[in-house]
């Protein structure tokens, strides 16, 4: 369905479509009107405006089978509920976003989050009840956020990174997650394969993602950044991710800790190494859907292997042990 629409669309325009599964919405299109697409169980597949700056209130609210979407750098403001109940296991926030409402991606999927410098505000219980979020990037240096914006139920959070020079201004409004690592961290792009890295003041670093993965990737024991040398011991959950090209990875001796699905959906791949010493899990999900891995070498050090690790590798012939 295209719509040829000028300005608005009104309140309530397609609520309750029960069978409404793909929307395009043109360029001339500056607001969406509150609940505009509010219970449309089926949509799947929605094309925004690029000139919106504001998803109203629960715009897409209880989208049940909406799993993912694209959000314009438009967008300002995401308000109340707009995105509640929907089944979004990603979400990106545009790089001018500068106010979250209350509960508006409440009961999603999301399991990782990155703010942008604009961010002014989240308000309360914008991402409750997303029981899978492990990390949240925040780029702004003094976003006001609500005790409970990332919920009082999120219980996987194991990682906030804030700005450098930050962290005291954050402590007060994260302090109620008593197991979370709240560190300062700076993002940088190392090389001309895209590898970018969060860099910790106790001079080790997270692989976070692969921006334009090649066909061969040997992932670096250390990286040095403005004449300091970083550790490279952990890779992020999904940082390879559906990385669709990449056929052979290298992962240095110096990683210890590997999260959940990160090189799930790589479906071209075929080789993995993993250092023979150092990795003591592999986690949920790992290589799930690594259709080409044909054969993996378990390090010795392993003792433990999670939830769904190798599932859907379809031409995995050989594990050894």
């Amino acid at each position: 369905h295209t719509l040829s629409l000028h300005d608005a669309l009104p309140i309530y325009s397609f609520s309750w479509c029960e069978k409404l599964q793909s929307i395009e919405i043109p360029d001339t299109v500056v607001s969406i009107g509150k609940c505009a697409f509010r219970m449309c169980h089926s949509l799947t597949n929605v094309k925004l405006s690029q000139s919106i700056s504001e998803l109203s209130d629960y715009v897409f609210s209880e989208c049940t089978k909406l799993q993912h979407i694209v959000l314009p750098d438009s967008v300002k403001i995401i308000s109340k509920g707009a995105f509640s109940h929907c089944c979004l296991d990603e979400i990106n926030i545009p790089e001018n976003t500068e106010y979250i409402g209350e509960e508006a991606f409440e009961y999603c999927g999301i399991e990782e989050l990155s703010f942008p410098e604009s961010l002014k505000e989240i308000s309360e219980g914008a991402f409750d009840n997303n029981n899978l979020l492990k990390y949240i990037d925040i780029k702004s240096l003094c976003a006001k956020l609500s005790s409970d914006s990332f919920g009082t139920s999120n219980n996987d959070i194991r990682r906030i990174v804030v700005p450098r020079g930050t962290k005291a201004y954050y402590e007060e409004s994260l302090q109620h997650y008593y197991d979370v690592i709240l560190e300062e961290g700076e993002c940088v792009v190392y090389d001309n394969k895209g590898l970018v890295f969060y860099l910790y003041d106790n001079k080790e670093a997270t692989l976070a993602e692969c921006n334009s993965c090649e066909y061969s990737i040997i992932v670096p024991e250390t990286i040095v950044y403005e004449d300091v040398k970083y550790k490279v011991t952990n890779i992020r959950a999904g940082a390879f991710r559906e990385s669709d090209f990449l056929v052979y990875i290298k992962l240095p001796k110096t990683i210890t800790d590997i999260d959940e699905g990160v090189f799930s959906y790589c479906t071209g791949v075929e080789t993995i190494r993993l250092p023979n010493d150092g990795i003591k899990k592999i986690v949920d999900k790992a290589f799930k859907g690594c259709y080409s891995l044909y054969k993996m070498v378990i390090p010795r050090s392993v003792t433990e292997i999670g939830n769904y690790a190798f599932a859907d590798c379809m031409d995995l012939e050989y594990v050894v042990f």
